[in-house]
């Protein structure tokens, strides 16, 4: 488990994610295949340090992505 904290709210998220699968990521892995075992919000989280709320607070969904 890591602890991923949001740059927006400071909120701290656990998340089963391993050495391995950073090191993966970091030699250019897919972040979703890199992180296959969590959600694409928790994914969001690692790869630009915002969470879920946040991200939709910063970029509200259009009429298009409903």
């Amino acid at each position: 488990m890591k602890s991923f904290t949001c740059f927006k709210c400071k909120n701290t998220k656990e998340l089963p994610v391993t050495d391995a699968q950073i090191r993966s990521w970091h030699s250019g892995a897919l972040l979703q295949v890199a992180f296959a075992n969590i959600k694409p919000e928790d994914r969001d989280l690692i790869k630009f340090g915002i969470c879920g709320t946040c991200w939709n607070e910063v970029f509200p969904p259009t009429k298009e992505n409903e």
